[in-house]
């Protein structure tokens, strides 16, 4: 992979965009009295999921992150001053990147939304190049194509695969239906197939069938493992789960920071979703910790292992965190999710009858040339999970 240094203009006190009808658009961070203009936008352009993009949620995601640098919010706005509303924004989730052990500044690349009767115009790119001139380093790990072409525009350098992997424990008719129209929903022929084919009663008695068959397999072939590890709830973090998220920053050199703060922040102040978090303990110590969530009301009924944490090739470790999600899951859920980038993560999810569902290539833009030698030198070497990005957030998918 050849890393491609983000070449762009200065920054400007706005950028200029004609739309039809001669009007102007000025791009800039969003104030608190452009709150009224924001929500607007987010109720106009995200429907269904306005209510978990605004309000507390807004708050908590780029108000209230404690590694948030500055007073001046990560959100910018792209606003048709002639109609007094706002065409489109690009928000950044602030973080910690960890690059062989050394701290960066960092943020997650989130929410990158343009009006339908903006689209077409090169809007994205004007955001998304304000947006890097006044942020160093930008990453972003699931993204719509569109999005994609506008980062590797802006010059990138193209991380390892992120693979998702799910489990099915007991499959209903109509979750499998309701799975295959959502998987195809953006390729409008085969969802249109799809869609003609569900309406005979023995497609989605097939599907059901199979992946029960898969589960029954899964649980003959996935034993319990034996060992003296513990695994037990973690409502609030001790001083050994602190010592162990250190030495995870220094084992797994290559990650978004997994602070103590962080941790808090993440999985027990979220607004709108509820997290458990559980530590695997061998003697006294904490040696690694898995973070589960049950789907909220409207999603699928899945559960997601959001984030599995051990020190690299700990495999007893990892064997019984992946064990311990299946079971707390079993009997609340039809399938378990997950996704992972390191290969003895993803070994630990294979070893208990996960199957790879979908492939992810995150992205790192940076105007800082020794991150990006570093970066692209280890491409593959970085640990990612659905803790990271805004991944895990709430996934309406109709009846």
């Amino acid at each position: 992979m050849n890393p491609v240094r983000n070449q762009l203009a200065a920054p400007t006190a706005s950028s200029a965009l004609p739309r039809p009808g001669g009007a102007d658009i000025e791009i800039r961070r969003a104030t608190p009295a452009d709150r009224p203009l924001v929500d607007e936008f987010i109720n106009a352009t995200y429907e269904d999921l306005a209510p978990f993009k605004m309000g507390r949620r807004f708050d908590w995601q780029f108000l209230e992150n404690p590694v948030r640098q500055s007073g001046l919010c990560p959100y910018w706005i792209a606003i048709d001053k002639a109609r007094g509303l706002v065409a489109g924004a690009i928000a950044v989730q602030e973080g910690n990147l960890l690059s062989r052990g050394h701290r960066h500044r960092a943020g997650w690349v989130v929410d990158v939304m343009v009006r339908p009767e903006y689209r077409g115009q090169g809007l994205g790119h004007r955001i998304h190049e304000r947006v890097a001139n006044e942020f160093e380093t930008m990453v972003t790990l699931t993204m719509a194509p569109a999005t994609r072409r506008i980062i590797e525009k802006h010059g990138c350098v193209t991380l390892g695969s992120v693979i998702q992997l799910d489990r099915p424990l007991h499959v209903t008719r109509g979750t499998a239906s309701r799975y295959l129209r959502h998987r195809t929903k953006n390729r409008p022929r085969l969802n249109s197939f799809t869609r003609a084919a569900l309406r005979f009663p023995i497609v989605p008695a097939i599907c059901c069938g199979l992946c029960n068959a898969w589960s029954a397999a899964a649980r003959l072939l996935h034993r319990t493992p034996r060992s003296q590890i513990q695994v037990t709830e973690a409502p609030e973090l001790n001083a050994s789960d602190c010592d162990f998220l250190v030495r995870l920053g220094q084992d797994r050199q290559n990650l978004f920071e997994r602070s103590p703060e962080f941790m808090q922040w993440r999985f027990c102040k979220s607004p709108d979703l509820q997290y458990e978090m559980f530590r695997a303990t061998r003697g006294a110590q904490t040696a690694g910790m898995v973070v589960l969530r049950v789907f909220h009301a409207g999603e699928m009924p899945v559960g997601t292992i959001v984030d599995i944490l051990s020190l690299t090739a700990d495999r007893e470790i990892l064997d019984a965190l992946v064990h311990h999600a299946i079971r707390h899951f079993t009997g609340r859920v039809e399938l378990v999710d997950a996704a992972a980038s390191a290969p003895d993560v993803v070994a630990a999810l294979r070893r208990a009858c996960f199957a790879k569902t979908r492939t992810m290539k995150p992205t790192l833009v940076s105007t800082d040339p020794r991150l990006v030698q570093e970066v692209s030198q280890d491409a593959g070497k970085w640990f990612f999970s659905k803790a990271d990005h805004d991944w895990d957030q709430v996934h309406i998918v109709p009846l």
